[in-house]
């Protein structure tokens, strides 16, 4: 699928990204290829980057999913 991009958002690296998700670009793209991540913007056959506005979205997601989850018992 190709998608037109406008520069007005802000784009996160992939530099960054594997920064702020501490993890490295193998894992992004695992999880990318088995939609647990979001599509990245691919411009020439190269990533430039995440919007920050989809980033964005999937902690939010992510973090409902973990509070959903219940605690694990603590062991003695």
């Amino acid at each position: 699928m190709v998608e037109i991009v406008t520069l007005t958002e802000a784009l996160i690296p992939i530099s960054d990204m594997t920064k702020l998700v501490n993890r490295n670009r193998q894992t992004l793209w695992a999880w990318w290829n088995n939609g647990k991540f979001p599509a990245p913007i691919i411009q020439n056959g190269k990533t430039i980057g995440w919007r920050k506005s989809d980033y964005i979205n999937w902690l939010i997601k992510n973090q409902a999913q973990v509070s959903l989850k219940p605690e694990l018992s603590k062991r003695c």
